[in-house]
């Protein structure tokens, strides 16, 4: 079963989708500030980013 490289494609999913959500709410005009959205958004993104790879990892050591 490849149920963990499925769930790190979508946690890699959602991190790009996060990417794109924080670039397209810094080019709107709201009252949000920049600091606290970019640096939120990259460190949600990375977060889900390293929870990929450890469920990659996991998948990977259930080949083996």
């Amino acid at each position: 079963m490849k149920i963990y490289e499925k769930a790190g494609d979508f946690l890699l999913n959602v991190a790009q989708l996060v990417i794109g959500g924080v670039i397209l709410a810094g080019i709107m005009s709201e009252n949000v500030s920049k600091y606290v959205l970019y640096v939120g958004g990259i460190t949600f993104t990375v977060g889900l980013i390293v929870a990929a790879f450890i469920f990659y990892k996991i998948q990977n050591k259930n080949k083996e």
